[in-house]
Order: C-alpha cells, then sequence, then structure tokens
C-alpha cells in the first residue's frame, strides 16, 4: 500500500500538478509578476494575481483572477466622517455605508461637492471622470453604483478583449481569466471589531498575523445581494476579506 501511495504522489508530482519545487516556482512568478506591474505601471491601481493558476496549480480548468485594486480612498462611515462634515480640501470623497445595505454589502456613499467629483478637476484626478458617470442620487444620498462601474469597466476591456459579466468579475469568453474592479476601504470600524477584539483561548491567529489583516482592510467589489429581486441590487457593492484571506 505504502508503494502504491509513493507511486501515486510521484505521477501527480510528475503529470498533474507539479513537485513542490515547481509549485513554488509558479507562486512566485506570479508574485513576481504584480510586483513588477505594481513598480512601472500606473500608480493609480494596484494589481493582485489569485486564483488556482497564481497558487501554483496548473491544470486543465485553472483559472486566474486578476483584481485591480483602483486606489481611491473609501472612507468607513462609521468614524461619522461624512459629506456634510469633511472639507471639500479632504482626499476623501468616497464614503462605505454598510448600515443601509444588506449584511455582507455596502454601498459607497459620494460627496459630489469634493473637487475630484465635479467640473474640471475630475479630469485630473485618476478615474475622476467615470467616477462621476457612475453616481446615482438615491433618497438617502448621492451613491457610486456598481452596476454602472462594472459596465464601463466592460466596455473599456472589450476594445482589448471580449469579456462576459460574471458576478462582481468580467470573465474571457474562455473563462480562463477573471478580471475584479475593486475599491480598497482601510478602515475596519465597526465592520468586523469582534474579529480583532474577542479573545483567543489557542492564541491563534498571532497578534502580528491579526494587524497584517487589519491592514490589508477590506475590498469593495461591484456586486449587490439578491434579496427579493432576481437581479442584484445595482448600488451595493459586496465587502470583500481576498487580501486578509491571503495570509
Amino acid at each position: 500500500m505504502e508503494e502504491i501511495s509513493q507511486r501515486l504522489y510521484k505521477f501527480l508530482c510528475e503529470r498533474v500538478v507539479g513537485s513542490e519545487k515547481i509549485v513554488l516556482y509558479r507562486r512566485q512568478f506570479f508574485n513576481v509578476r504584480d510586483e513588477f506591474l505594481n513598480c512601472t505601471g500606473t500608480k493609480s491601481v494596484e494589481y493582485v494575481s489569485s486564483g488556482s493558476k497564481a497558487e501554483g496549480l496548473h491544470f486543465q480548468g485553472s483559472d486566474l483572477d486578476i483584481m485591480f485594486i483602483c486606489k481611491m480612498p473609501v472612507q468607513n462611515n462609521d468614524v461619522k466622517c461624512t459629506s456634510s462634515t469633511c472639507k471639500c480640501i479632504s482626499k476623501h470623497f468616497l464614503f462605505l455605508d454598510v448600515h443601509i445595505a444588506q449584511p455582507g454589502f455596502g454601498m459607497i456613499r459620494v460627496d459630489q461637492n469634493h473637487p475630484r467629483i465635479i467640473g474640471k478637476n475630475r479630469k485630473k484626478s485618476p478615474f475622476g471622470n467615470m467616477l462621476s458617470k457612475c453616481v446615482v442620487v438615491t433618497d438617502s444620498g448621492a451613491v457610486l453604483s456598481g452596476k454602472i462601474w462594472k459596465s464601463i469597466n466592460a466596455n473599456l476591456n472589450c476594445k482589448r478583449m471580449p469579456v462576459k459579466v460574471n458576478g462582481p468579475c468580467l470573465t474571457t469568453l474562455d473563462d480562463s481569466i477573471d478580471f475584479a474592479f475593486a475599491l480598497k476601504c482601510d478602515n475596519w470600524a465597526g465592520i468586523a471589531n469582534s474579529f480583532f477584539t474577542r479573545s483567543r483561548s489557542s492564541n491563534w491567529p498571532a497578534e502580528i498575523l491579526i494587524e497584517n489583516i487589519r491592514q490589508k482592510g477590506i475590498l469593495l467589489v461591484p456586486v449587490g445581494s439578491k434579496s427579493d429581486s432576481v437581479e442584484d441590487n445595482p448600488l451595493e457593492w459586496r465587502l470583500s476579506f481576498s487580501q486578509a484571506e491571503s495570509y
């Protein structure tokens, strides 16, 4: 039985998954690729690769997920910094509000009076012009539509390669690559504080790991809850902890 197990392990390493070193080299390749793109590419976007290929598993059916994290700071509304209390000179003009959405989702409020949103100033800032097209005015104020955000990115990418909408992602027609255009909220306040403060008898995760997870913040991907409707809520964004989960 032991001999059969060893033969199976050897077969999987040589023909299916790859050896431990090969899998490690594949992971390192995508890590270096991300670092290179983040150093040489546009400073307004952070590239993060994930999925089975980025994990070093290259076989039929493996996919590659590429996250484009747009570097526009989203402030958590729980810190009481809203458009009525923040000055226009503040760097924040997008505010996450989880109290007006389904659990696990949020809406992004927009300070329409901010210089990076109105007039000629929006053209000077990355994504400023695109953001202004995504603003929808509701009874509770102006919010950023995840559906419109995703649609605009789909139209832009279709000029380079055909894609289809797949949840929060844009997927190539052969289903090999998923692209997600996300926003980032650095502040966890009020959303998952219990994760950081609860007692742990096992002392796991370690304090340093918990702090690293906190610093990664929350990603907001453009897909809403279905609730009672068949279609996704066009104004909601799903909270994603994919960067924190990488630890």
